[in-house]
């Protein structure tokens, strides 16, 4: 069929940049059919996808073993149905273990295929050697970040800089944040923090307990606090097995109760509402920069991971924000400082010293003229990208 794309993401932001990149390639072309693997947002998008997404949402070298059987079994069917089909390119989305897996296999027996990922592996952070051996399959890349393009060129890969959709998001006046506090029923002199301790089940199991001992000793020291904790629909079970256990309150908005749409939006008020956060590392980050939301962020994986990962790591942060900015504006407690105390710590900080909390929100007002480029929306441009890649056959 010379007017189907395949298109894979294994990620729920990657699933929101694909459902936004196939609207947007639609525009080109009405008529162009997307197979492949992605969430509800894509396959609200038109999306057939082959097997559900989550089962591709793993994190950490102990987490992906037990399942790596049925990973090399999902990677080749989608391989098969990508090298049976007509398909005019493969596009990948960010998830760049299993993308990049499936690419090489499907460039080895469809070399002519064009093959272009978005959201350019982070060749400055670790790794950098990749490059070398992702130019013999990868045709284009589509890059968030402005000093991505140099650094892909370097190794002779086609990029182009596209932006980062965070850029585009409209905040809220203070009126319509008065009116999503009153909505949350949020008193005046509360202060509400929001709670991120990733999407991945093994993100949460890691992350949320050590979230919690944490929120109980800002407990002891900050009075008036709301905590709230947004939480795809299928973690529901997993979060509340935590909760019950904690001595802390806090409430759960679940996407269950909302459609994937409804979700995101209420979840990005959230953010806005919310005085502070508390984040695991990773694109959410980015959405509370863009909310102006003050936060401390955190991450941590097995001891056996994070030995392998301090090895091949050349940056000091892990936060995008720090990253981008090129500086520690956003408190960092990674592998072994992921620690109760140290987060408390960090929390009560924020809160109580005024100028901390202002300067992360000036910090953000830049890094968004920084991820922003004039003109068309980061989608558009990404859609037309791909368009002078396949020579305008879209």
């Amino acid at each position: 069929m010379d007017n189907e794309i395949y298109i894979v993401a294994g990620e729920k932001s990657g699933d929101k940049l694909g459902a936004d990149l196939m609207f947007n390639l639609k525009l080109l072309n009405n008529n162009i059919v997307f197979r492949g693997v992605g969430g509800p947002l894509m396959q609200a998008e038109g999306l057939v996808s082959i097997f559900p997404m989550e089962e591709l949402s793993l994190m950490g070298i102990f987490e992906i073993l037990p399942k790596l059987f049925r990973l090399f079994n999902l990677r080749d069917t989608l391989v098969k149905n990508i090298i049976s089909s007509e398909a005019k390119c493969l596009i990948t989305i960010d998830s760049p273990e299993f993308c990049f897996s499936v690419s090489k296999k499907v460039k080895k027996y469809t070399p002519d295929l064009k093959i272009i990922h978005y959201v350019a592996p982070s060749l400055w952070a670790w790794r950098s050697n990749r490059g070398y051996k992702i130019a013999k399959f990868v045709d284009h890349i589509l890059a968030l970040f402005p000093f991505e393009p140099k650094i892909m060129q370097e190794f002779g890969i086609s990029c182009d800089f596209v932006g980062h959709p965070i850029s585009s998001i409209i905040t809220y006046d203070k009126n319509k944040l008065s009116i999503i506090r009153e909505r949350l029923n949020i008193g005046k002199n509360e202060l509400l923090l929001v709670l991120l301790p990733g999407s991945r089940v093994s993100e949460i199991k890691r992350l949320l307990p050590i979230f919690l001992k944490s929120l109980e000793m800002l407990n002891t020291k900050v009075s008036n606090l709301r905590f709230i904790l947004p939480t795809p629909g299928f973690k529901d079970s997993l979060v509340e097995q935590y909760l019950e256990s904690s001595l802390i309150n806090v409430e759960v908005i679940s996407e269950n109760n909302f459609t994937s749409e409804e979700f995101e939006e209420l979840k990005f008020e959230l953010f806005c509402a919310a005085d502070f956060a508390l984040a695991a590392s990773g694109t959410v980050t980015l959405e509370l920069a863009a909310a102006n939301t003050p936060m401390v962020v955190c991450y941590d994986v097995n001891l056996f991971s994070r030995v392998i990962i301090k090895f091949l790591l050349r940056i000091e942060s892990v936060s995008l924000v720090n990253v981008i900015l090129n500086r520690k504006l956003v408190p960092e407690f990674l592998g072994k400082r992921c620690k109760p105390k140290l987060i408390g710590e960090a929390l009560v900080e924020l809160i109580h010293n005024k100028n901390s909390s202002s300067k992360q929100r000036e910090g953000f007002v830049e890094l968004i003229k920084i991820l922003g480029k004039s003109g068309n929306s980061t989608s558009n441009r990404a859609a037309n990208s791909i368009r002078k890649v396949l020579k305008n056959s879209i």
